[in-house]
């Protein structure tokens, strides 16, 4: 487990941007993870304007690309070309700030272990996933119970009149106590945050919309959408004790699972990636062999690489 400090998100990255635009604004920052410079000032201001300037000129490059009509509802503001350059600069005032000070704690759990245990200060305990990190801002506790997750985690929310909430980059859970999952890799093939609740009640919400999830049920939220899913929360939470268990399942985000539980490369070609598939084991100890079990199970070939294996097609 590493733990380290992040920091303040200055309050001139947020000038000109309504409510909505901040919150947004500081959850990406929140996700983003630890500031940790290692360069002189100078240089650093540098770099992060270099960096920002190129994402800017890509953003307005792939903007060009697309059709010149394109209708936006004001809730979709955070897609919008303006919006999305305007986070931009916000991460630049960010990177070119002076002084910055430590207000949140954040944990990852770094790849190659099944999962990693992290006790909170107000006894809430949380189970971490493999390459997944949680951040806890300074104010935990004492005047609220949020945390920001990227990737994958089991919680036993300590009972308390402060709701705990968990935010993910589509989503926000609530709970007041009560055990339930989230998982949400943005980027990932199946990057929309996913909800399962083991004991008590959750409330999921987006943009727009708000569910109540019961014991035994999951929910998958998209930015217009909350949509249940039919699952048996002991298998689907095999993770916890080094299992894996999916339900017509696209390979792709199954290898992305396993290259982080064990901290290899597994390389496969699209036409095997975009294969669901449903396949359930209680515990998994080695990557092959739950790879070969991958690859008999669609009728494909594996085969051990010099960073870690590859799926082929005969």
């Amino acid at each position: 487990m590493k733990r380290e400090h992040t920091y303040h998100l200055p309050t001139e990255a947020l000038e000109g941007l309504n409510e909505a635009q901040q919150r947004d604004i500081q959850d990406m920052w929140d996700l983003c993870g630890a500031v940790a410079p290692i360069t002189p000032a100078a240089q650093r201001k540098a770099d992060v304007k270099a960096h920002v300037m190129a994402a800017i000129r890509d953003e307005r490059e792939r903007e060009n690309a697309r059709p010149a009509l394109r209708l936006v509802r004001s809730s979709d503001l955070f897609a919008s070309v303006s919006y999305r350059i305007a986070a931009v600069a916000a991460a630049m005032v960010v990177g070119l700030a002076v002084v910055l000070s430590p207000d949140a704690d954040h944990y990852r759990a770094l790849p190659g272990a099944v999962a990693e245990q992290i006790s909170l200060s107000d006894g809430t305990d949380v189970l971490l996933a493999a390459g997944s990190r949680l951040s806890v801002p300074g104010s935990f506790g004492s005047e609220d119970r949020t945390v920001v997750l990227h990737g994958e985690a089991f919680f036993e929310v300590e009972p308390s009149a402060l709701p705990f909430v968990v935010k993910t980059a589509d989503a926000r859970t609530t709970v007041l106590g009560t055990s339930f999952n989230v998982r949400s890799w943005p980027g990932s093939m199946s990057e929309a945050t996913e909800v399962i609740v083991e004991s008590g009640r959750v409330a999921v919400a987006n943009k727009e919309l708000e569910a109540i999830v019961e014991p035994g049920e999951a929910v998958t939220v998209s930015p217009f959408a909350l949509t249940p899913v039919e699952t048996t929360p002991s298998y689907r939470l095999a993770w916890r004790d080094g299992g894996f268990s999916y339900d017509n399942v696209l390979i792709g985000t199954i290898i992305d699972d396993v290259e982080r539980r064990f901290d290899v490369q597994v390389k496969a070609p699209a036409s095997i990636r975009l294969r669901p598939v449903t396949i359930h084991r209680n515990e998994v100890t080695d990557a092959a062999e739950f790879l070969g079990d991958i690859a008999a199970t669609i009728s494909v070939r594996y085969r051990a690489t010099a960073n870690g294996f590859e799926m082929y097609l005969d």
